[in-house]
């Protein structure tokens, strides 16, 4: 057992002293990087003679095995069916090929060629971890060009110190420990040294820890939110070769009064006709006591209620959970099965479950808040053929400006329209009922006190039900739920599906999968144990991009208990430690597992910017599978000025805006167009039939001014894609 691993000192040897100095007059040379978490030992390798692209490489590593044992081998640059790796005990031979030779792999920036994970056996020992000269290095370049691949020992220092501490409540708000403190769970913590960050999640308890090489660093705690304060939020630390610095500690303050029933929903999937099972997870993530809690969930109309974990009432489809006085800090989870009805249902379609949490008030008001709030209905009548889209002002005021609301068909989005609503008045939109997936969005009043955008959304509306229609579209763009009370799971139903998988809600929009900026995307990573023994323990890694903001991350929720941290920079570790997952040979419906978290892309991205995720999962000691990798691109705001109508006996209609080829003008057959880019220079003029080309645009905001009869009757403001 580790002991003390601070008195580790790692021994890399260069293979150059051994490889045939002539058949290595290119050479290809491997850096590594280290960072401790409790009893293991991660050395990232990368790449520090310049190459950007590699088609294979294969290299050979040996560890001291009186101090260490090889875990495992990953890499964010080769899949899973591209990386092998073979274990004989204290030798790993590394193998790893591009999927195709005519497209080697990319080596971004700052991510390691491949990582090795060692369990530290013994704390006391002196052990090495070397390159096996017995294995051929080699590295195969974006040329063909195959180099002696070199590790070499002389880029770093790998010496260590260690950091324990802990994050506390400071009840009485001196900035002094209290007498019994509590533990404050899941604030993040960072230590940042030169520009290099790695984190840290403390513990129920509060407790953290964290091997850090000699250095100097700036250790920072992270609110969970803006209810707290902290008496001292950095510290300057200085790591010592095999010393353990302790009780570098955080105290946490109540900066308000307030109750926050945070709430989440999480599922796997849908099985139609089967019985399904959702895990809603909640937490007073506030500072005091919720009173005389409750939690509602609306269940879509073809979710068939059947069991649930807890005491509860029923009303129709809403279930209602009583659940007392929850303290600050208490959490809870709640299952809950539904079956998804054979005789209502169809393939693919999309179902929608609300959760909503009680009390909800917000905890500050801004004084410059109006009062008018904004909600937002899709209802489908078949009978009549039509879909009606609503938003009603139901606050204590009137709007206090102009807002902006904008229709979608499917994937595509209207121009925004301009509206202001006095107290209980609405607004309506009908459309018909031709299978397409219609919603409406819009926007709250400014200082409305908590981050909501209203929205609703209707799916398989046709006139009398008959007749195909669109399926897969609701995720596209942010549902309503991004105030902590409420959280919304929209899934479509299936009949089978394909396991260890991640997947980004919302889904984005167009083959880009555009997102705006701030929107908050929840990750759901899935797994399925489809081998033929039960996986007693499973584990999860994923290196959160670096186009993600990590100070926002939040677990939502899983399938089974879980713990997680970060180790060395940005990986995120899930484990799930003796989950006994059944293989899916014994029992399909058991075999499943799953964890979703949120978080917020950087505030530092520019439009057309990409966000690329993917886990690793490994099952008890075999090789990771990889997951699919999920894409997000960073899109212009949705709300942009639609049509300045500047001849009113001339109305019109533009679409889709953003658009990637042509702008349809509806109710002007024929008329002449000059388009300006945003400094005004004229970029594209004719005359138009219907629609506009914008298809040989740059992307970009464009004016297109409409002529008819000589006339300039409107501006269309559009977003080129």
């Amino acid at each position: 057992m580790m002991k003390k691993l601070l008195t580790i000192v790692v021994i890399l040897l260069s293979s150059w002293v051994t490889l045939d100095a002539q058949n290595c007059a290119d050479s290809t040379y491997l850096s590594p990087t280290f960072s401790v978490r409790g009893d293991t030992l991660v050395v990232d390798y990368y790449i520090s003679s310049g190459e950007t692209q590699v088609v294979g490489f294969q290299v050979g590593i040996e560890i001291d095995p009186n101090i260490f044992s090889i875990q495992f081998v990953s890499s964010q640059i080769f899949k899973n069916n591209n990386l092998s790796y073979n274990i004989i005990g204290d030798k790993v031979n590394i193998l790893g090929l591009s999927f195709s030779p005519q497209t080697p792999e990319i080596i971004p920036e700052n991510i390691p060629l491949f990582s090795l994970y060692l369990y530290v056996e013994d704390g006391d020992g002196i052990g090495y971890v070397r390159q096996n000269t017995t294995f051929i290095g080699e590295f195969t370049n974006n040329d063909f060009s195959a180099n002696c691949l070199v590790i070499d020992s002389d880029l770093y220092n790998p010496a260590f110190g260690f950091v324990k501490g802990r994050l506390t409540l400071d009840d009485d708000k001196n900035c002094t420990t209290d007498a019994n403190p509590i533990g404050l769970a899941n604030w993040l913590i960072q230590f940042e040294q030169d520009g290099r960050k790695y984190y840290r999640v403390t513990d129920e308890n509060g407790n953290y820890d964290i091997g850090l090489a000699v250095g100097n660093y700036v250790a920072t705690i992270i609110p969970r939110n803006d209810l707290y304060t902290v008496c001292a939020q950095t510290y300057n630390l200085t790591i010592v070769e095999d010393q353990t610095i302790n009780d570098i500690n955080f105290l946490g303050q109540r900066d308000v009064d307030c109750a926050i029933i945070k709430t989440d929903i999480t599922a796997p999937f849908l099985r139609r006709c089967f019985d399904n099972t959702y895990t809603i997870n909640y937490e007073n993530s506030g500072t005091v006591t919720a009173n005389n809690a409750t939690i509602e969930v609306e269940l879509d109309d073809e979710l068939t209620f059947v069991n649930t974990s807890i005491p509860h009432t029923q009303n129709g489809n809403i279930i209602t959970y009583n659940l007392g006085n929850i303290p600050a800090g208490q959490k809870g989870v709640i299952y809950l099965k539904v079956n998804v009805d054979c005789n209502t249902s169809e393939i693919g379609e999309t179902h929608c479950v609300t959760v909503r949490s009680y009390p909800n008030d917000p905890c500050v008001i801004p004084a410059n808040y109006a009062g008018s709030e904004i909600e937002a209905k899709a209802e489908c009548n078949e009978t009549t053929g039509k879909v009606k889209l609503t938003l009603t002002n139901v606050g204590t005021s009137a709007m206090p400006t102009t807002m902006q609301y904008i229709v979608t068909e499917d994937d595509v989005m209207r121009p925004p329209v301009n509206y202001q609503l006095g107290v209980q008045q609405s607004v309506q939109v009908e459309v018909e009922a031709d299978g397409a997936t219609y919603g409406i969005m819009t926007q709250q009043e400014p200082h409305y006190p908590t981050p909501s955008r209203p929205s609703a959304f209707v799916e398989g509306c046709r006139t009398n039900g008959i007749g195909d229609f669109s399926t897969g579209f609701i995720n596209t763009f942010e549902l309503n739920d991004g105030e902590p009370f409420i959280d919304i799971l929209c899934l479509s139903n299936i009949g089978s599906y394909d396991p260890n998988d991640i997947t980004g809600f919302p889904s984005g929009y167009s083959a880009k999968k555009y997102i705006e900026k701030y929107t908050k995307i929840e990750y759901l990573v899935r797994f399925q144990n489809t081998g033929t023994d039960t996986a007693f323990n499973i584990r999860v890694h994923n290196i959160i991009p670096e186009n993600l903001d990590i100070t926002t991350f939040g677990m939502k929720g899983a399938s089974h208990p879980y713990t997680f941290d970060f180790i060395n920079q940005r990986e995120l570790i899930v484990k799930f430690k003796d989950i006994l997952l059944v293989d899916s040979n014994r029992n399909e419906a058991l075999s499943h597992g799953y964890f979703t978290y949120e978080i917020t892309p950087s505030s530092t991205l520019k439009d057309e910017d990409k966000i690329n995720n993917l886990a690793d999962i490994y099952f008890d000691f075999n090789a990771p599978i990889r997951t699919n990798t999920e894409l997000h691109t960073i899109g212009r705001p949705i709300f942009v000025s639609g049509i300045d109508q500047i001849d009113a006996t001339v109305v019109l209609n533009a679409y889709p805006n953003p658009s990637y080829d042509r702008i349809n003008i509806d109710k002007i057959q024929q008329g002449q167009f000059i388009i300006n880019d945003i400094s005004g220079k004229i970029v594209g003029q004719g005359d138009f039939d219907q629609s506009i080309d914008v298809s040989r645009l740059s992307i970009g905001v464009y004016q297109i001014a409409i002529i008819k009869d000589k006339k300039h009757v409107a501006t269309v403001s559009i977003v080129k894609q």
